[in-house]
């Protein structure tokens, strides 16, 4: 009988063994050897194996069955990741060539195969190892379109549409995995893919995202490294994906995914896909731009867009390589394209700085790098003033008249300040900035002769123009000017042009002066050209003219002045008697214009501004009456007003309010419903501040009211005042209101502000307040009652008086919902043994629970009517605390209370209650008389005067966090409080409270805190779902980016060269880079 002609081939062909072994050798090689050529020659040799082998069928078999148990095993695992890897790609890579080539699934199916075996394994390890397989699948498989192809529809693929599907709905499962590792793996393997759209018209979007949308999802990810690798992924193809970044830049509280973005951002993505109010709210953002040193990554965005802006400008491709001149022409553009505000020019100075490190960052001299820098602007036709051309920007005609002329001097104007301050900077030395000012700046006596022609061109502009805008431009030009002054070098007779050029402006009336524009030349009036601290007689006879010579009524002095210069050998006392005796003369305000009235009272409340006089003096005595008191009860406007009040409150401090009441004025103020300004307001309570602590609660409280029709002047009157202001809209202003609360309740030993207390202890546990409130408030009473055990007591009763206020409250009241169970706990807590100071005031006479509970047995008789509160103060009394030490008065009027309470109470649990605590008292009793009750080692506590001068940091805290020193600083809530070190007496407990100051704040401030619950910010608390379900999207992370500490106009930070704080690398899978030959 014939052979058959399969055995025939067969027996020509290898055998199955050798099969196996070239496949094995194969993938061992790639695996180990991570040279191109190697990878090539090896596919090349299983792709013509498998080409003389498929017509067998046993063959094929064999090498099917080889190839997909090797398929398994690298699934599995491998010691070698980057190997494995490769091994992937090579399976990948002869699966496409097959389909391509020979028209043959066979390879893609057992691959196929292996991956839906593996593709929900519980290991997560091989569920990434899935996801990689898959990432090299689609990598490959890409077929690009051609010519006349229709991108939107094109299928970019040559794997068949099911297979297609089948691969895209695992990753889409696996992109919710709840290993990070898995879904960083995701976004990789969909990354090429993600630029073929017509691919994603075979998804069911019903269901699934598409991979634009997964990478969209993937930016507001809860892991950082997903939120890394979506950014380094997406393609930015559409001006909403821009605004996407944009909008994660500003509010991801990752810095490294920051990073990420802002290089995405200053490489990808032209200026033309952002407006103007989108680029504003990214030049706000002060954690990018005004950190604690310059981070290079966020201000290559700026360069960027200077660079398109100046490429949009000329008709140039985005990409052309611009020379410095270009590139600085282009930041000038930048400029004109941001709103101006008090932050920008701190930006484009370290914008500058950025600019110089990288235009000569070969030059090893950093001195000659400025002067270099300086230069490049240095040209007759640059868009930059300088000394060749500032004069251009004086010129009036028809063109430069105008709103949009005002602003484009106003711009010019800036950088020129901008540029000058940085190139001036004073840790240069001396001869660099020489240098730089011949370059940049004229001398003061041609800057001096200037600032007239450019107050003319000013008024020139806004002649025509009625817009409020005008004013705005005006100002802004002016204070730039005047700021520009101190770069410029001093001479003597420039300073003498100088302040004839001050004086000057204060009488010129070319356009309405703001109040800030009046205070800066005011400074530099007298700053630069009195010796106020030594002679103040002699600057305030200045002043006294200068007034004069604003309101143009005469050489005459103000009343005061007149009759000091009369009586220069006259004491004080003589003087006053004087001023008595002697009739005045009508106030100069009398037959003042209003407009020269305003300017006087401008130019004091400058004075006052600026600090210069903190002592009492007649003559300032005696200009606060002529003009800032007269102007403020007749006003000429609400800005007049606003500055008569200035003076008003800083003279307060001066003067004897015995003899002269203002608080009156800060009554008028907070009392005016009619234009409300919260500056005035606030300026108003820290008047009323400042007097409580000289002349005492009861006495301000009564000149409060003195002129009042019907008032009655009760004790608590003002401080019943103070709490409606704590409701009123403006959260800013009512938070404001409290923290003066709070620093009147820190030295109230007299329980003046007791109804206060309860308003503000209410408030902290009441649903809906303000975050921000609610946790200094929680710090506030923490740091309280860790001084004193008698600041525990003022606790105590403040919460028994807030819980019978809660008793009898109504049902329209704000505090209807207060949380009682919270505030139970907290209080019980923070008036603990545990939670004093181990020196503190009164620790040696034991716990404060003993005083609240007396308070509560006094209120708990009140309430045994009504069920809940009794078992509310039952419950507090049955855990408090009994120290062996105690006030024996106290101990036994206690012990009386619980004895006489017990038959009259009703309720069961409430007589159980009272039981308990009774037999711990009498514990404490029974060892406080044995044997046991050893003598404790003395400690010294505190005293009183030691005691307030440590409470007086809270109060610097709490003016740290208000707008009276300065908004941007770092709040006090965020400082870490040093350890209090000392030895614990050791005093025995009954019912001891086993918590610490820290644990009570840990736990009230926490995420899971009943006390933010209402207003919760984090709605990422749920993790991934399973990867074998489908699963809903995440929400996004809410950013809360740190405040940043304050940083001076002049003070310009270093470069970072901070080392970012990245995990250890860890070899895994999804961390090679794509090679470009894959699809070889």
């Amino acid at each position: 009988m014939a052979p058959s002609p399969a055995k025939n081939k067969s027996r020509m062909s290898r055998n199955t063994a050798e099969i196996a072994r070239e496949i094995c050798a194969a993938i061992k090689d790639v695996y180990y050897d991570s040279s191109k050529d190697s990878f090539k020659k090896r596919t090349t040799d299983l792709l013509n194996l498998y080409k003389q082998e498929r017509d067998v069928i046993i063959n094929k078999d064999e090498y099917m069955s080889e190839l997909g148990y090797r398929v398994d095993v690298f699934l599995d695992g491998a010691k070698c990741h980057e190997g494995q890897l490769r091994v992937f790609k090579l399976y990948a890579l002869l699966a496409v060539k097959c389909l391509k080539d020979f028209d043959d699934s066979s390879i893609l199916e057992t691959v196929m195969l292996s991956i839906h075996k593996k593709k929900y394994n519980i290991s997560a390890f091989i569920r990434n190892s899935v996801v990689a397989l898959i990432g090299r699948l689609l990598y490959c498989a890409v077929l690009e379109p051609k010519k006349g192809d229709n991108k939107e529809t094109f299928y970019a693929t040559v794997l068949p549409e099911r297979t297609f599907i089948d691969l895209y709905t695992i990753l889409w499962h696996l992109s919710a995995d709840t290993d990070e590792d898995i879904r960083v793996g995701v976004l990789i393997a969909i990354a090429r893919v993600q630029s073929y759209p017509g691919l994603m018209k075979l998804v069911n979007t019903d269901i699934m995202e598409t991979t634009k949308q997964l990478f969209v999802l993937g930016t507001r990810d809860l892991s950082e490294k997903v939120r890394c690798q979506a950014v380094k992924g997406i393609t930015v193809e559409t001006a909403g994906e821009s605004r996407l970044l944009l909008e994660r830049l500003i509010h991801d509280p990752c810095e490294e995914v920051r990073l990420e973005i802002a290089k995405k951002l200053s490489t990808d993505v032209p200026i033309t896909f952002f407006s103007k109010a989108e680029r504003q709210s990214l030049i706000r953002a002060r954690d990018l731009f005004l950190a604690d040193t310059i981070i290079p990554e966020y201000y290559e965005i700026l360069y960027s867009w200077a660079c398109d802006l100046y490429c949009e400008r000329q008709g140039y491709e985005f990409d052309v390589q611009l020379t410095q001149s270009q590139i600085l022409s282009g930041v000038y553009d930048l400029l004109d394209s941001f709103r101006i505000t008090k932050e920008l020019g701190q930006i484009f100075q370290r914008f500058f700085d950025h600019l110089r490190t990288k235009f000569f960052e070969d030059i090893a001299d950093d001195e000659k790098s400025f002067v270099l820098f300086a230069q490049l602007f240095e040209y007759k036709d640059s868009p930059y003033l300088n000394a060749e051309n500032y004069e251009d920007v004086a010129a009036v005609d028809d063109v430069s008249t105008g709103l949009n002329a005002l602003n484009d001097k106003m711009k010019a104007l800036f950088m020129w300040q901008y540029l000058t301050e940085y190139s001036c900077h004073l840790r240069l030395s001396e001869a660099t900035r020489d240098e730089c000012r011949k370059i940049l700046l004229p001398t003061m006596s041609e800057f001096s002769k200037f600032i007239p022609e450019i107050w003319t061109t000013l008024k020139a502009g806004g002649e025509k123009e009625s817009e409020r805008r005008v004013y705005e431009y005006q100002n802004n030009c002016a204070k730039s000017l005047i700021n520009m002054f101190h770069s410029i070098d001093t001479e003597e007779l420039g300073m003498i042009k100088w302040k004839e050029t001050l004086s000057d402006l204060l009488v010129d009336y070319s356009f309405k002066y703001d109040s800030d524009l009046v205070s800066l030349i005011v400074h530099d009036y007298f700053y630069y050209h009195y010796d106020i601290k030594h002679d103040p007689d002699n600057a305030l006879h200045e002043l006294s003219d200068l007034m004069t010579k604003i309101g143009d009524v005469g050489a005459k002095f103000n009343n005061t002045q007149d009759m000091y210069v009369e009586t220069t050998q006259m004491d004080f006392t003589q003087l006053m008697n004087a001023s008595q005796s002697n009739e005045a003369s009508p106030s100069p305000m009398e037959n003042m214009e209003p407009q020269k009235r305003k300017r006087c009272v401008q130019v004091l409340a400058g004075v006052f501004k600026n600090g210069f006089f903190l002592q009492h003096h007649p003559v300032l005595e005696g200009l606060l009456t002529d003009y800032a008191i007269a102007t403020f009860d007749n006003p000429i406007d609400h800005d007049s007003r606003r500055e008569a009040f200035i003076c008003i409150a800083g003279m307060a401090p001066l003067l004897d309010q015995n003899n002269a009441n203002f608080v009156k004025y800060a009554r008028t103020i907070l009392e005016d419903q009619r234009s409300q300004i919260v500056e005035l307001q606030k300026i108003a309570l820290l008047l009323i501040h400042d007097s409580i602590g000289i002349y005492g609660y009861a006495k301000v409280n009564e000149w409060y009211f003195a002129e009042v029709e019907n008032a009655t002047t009760s004790s608590n009157k003002l401080v019943k005042k103070l709490i409606d202001l704590c409701e009123t809209p403006d959260t800013a202003f009512s938070s404001f209101v409290i923290r003066i609360l709070l620093r009147f309740i820190l030295f109230d030993h007299q329980r003046t502000f007791h109804d206060a207390f309860v308003y503000l202890l209410l408030k902290l546990f009441n649903p809906g307040e303000e975050k921000q409130l609610k946790i200094l408030l929680v710090y506030f009473f923490t740091q309280f009652c860790h001084y004193s055990r008698e600041h525990q007591c003022i606790m105590a009763a403040a919460f028994v008086d807030a819980m019978m206020k809660l008793a009898d409250i109504d049902l329209d009241s704000p505090f209807i919902n207060v949380d009682r169970d919270e505030m139970i706990t907290f209080v019980l807590q923070i008036t603990s043994f545990n939670v004093l100071n181990a020196k503190a005031l009164d620790r040696e006479h034991g716990t404060a629970h003993l005083y609240l509970a007396a308070r509560l047995l006094t209120k708990l008789e009140k309430v045994l009517d009504n069920k809940n509160y009794a078992v509310f103060f039952g419950g507090m009394l049955n855990k408090c605390e009994v120290s062996e030490v105690f006030e024996e008065k106290l101990f036994e009027t206690v012990k009386r209370g619980c004895e006489r309470l017990h038959p009259m109470t009703p309720d069961a649990r409430v007589k159980k209650f009272i039981e308990t605590f009774h037999k711990r008292l009498e514990s404490a009793e029974k060892h406080s008389k044995s044997k046991k009750a050893i003598a404790r080692p003395e400690i010294i506590p505190k005293s009183r005067q030691e005691l307030e001068k440590e409470m007086e940091e809270i109060v610097y805290f709490l003016k740290s966090n208000t707008e009276e020193t300065n908004i941007n600083k770092r709040t006090w809530l965020t400082e870490e409080i040093p350890k209090e070190e000392g030895i614990f007496s050791k005093m025995r407990i009954f019912g001891e409270v086993h918590i610490t100051i820290d644990d009570i704040r840990a736990k009230l401030i926490e995420k899971d805190s009943p006390l933010f619950q209402s207003r919760s910010e984090n709605p990422t608390e749920r993790p991934p779902r399973p990867t074998t379900t489908p699963r809903k999207r995440e929400r996004e992370v809410v950013a809360t980016p740190s405040t940043p500490k304050n940083r001076s106009r002049n003070n310009l930070p270093p470069p970072s060269t901070r080392t970012l704080r990245r995990k250890p690398l860890k070899e895994r899978l999804n961390t090679v880079a794509e090679e470009e030959d894959f699809a070889d």
